[in-house]
């Protein structure tokens, strides 16, 4: 809680983590946790049955290139793309009230078998490059998914 990096991962780094709450971290790549550059590849963090909670970064606020399974991604914010996720693999995972200036839910990522919520605009940016399922989702809803890969997974709009 309330760590913070310059660079990749203000929680967790190339870690696995389970169980785990992640608040109030920082960093530029993944506030609450993200992959690492090691040797010139990239190491993943991994996280089971988290919690990622107030984490702010300016890519990923929640995670960045990581790996979540049943996770929980809860008002984490990111100044560019991605406030719960940015890249990286979303399993069964829920979030809500999550922001960014795109893709305030999730960005570049893949979502299999979540639940993303958001209030409907979700964030003042919208995206021109938002695809879900091959298509294009309403306006309102460009600001909280950006380049998604969606399986069975839904986004819930609260107006």
């Amino acid at each position: 809680s309330g760590n913070s990096a310059s660079w990749w991962g203000g929680g967790a780094g190339g870690s696995t983590l389970n169980n785990c709450t992640l608040t109030g971290n920082s960093a530029r790549h993944g506030g609450g946790a993200s992959l690492i550059p090691s040797d010139g590849v990239y190491i993943a963090c991994i996280l089971n049955n988290c919690t990622l909670t107030n984490n702010s970064a300016e890519f990923g606020g929640g995670a960045s290139g990581s790996i979540l399974d049943r996770c929980t991604l809860t008002a984490n914010w990111a100044t560019n793309y991605g406030g719960g996720m940015y890249g990286g693999t979303l399993n069964q995972c829920t979030g809500s009230g999550n922001r960014a200036g795109s893709g305030g839910g999730a960005s570049q990522a893949t979502l299999r078998q979540c639940t993303v919520m958001l209030r409907a605009p979700a964030a003042k940016h919208t995206s021109t490059a938002c695809k879900t399922l091959g298509t294009f989702p309403p306006r309102a809803l460009r600001s909280v998914a950006t380049l998604l890969t969606l399986t069975l997974s839904r986004i819930i709009a609260l107006v």
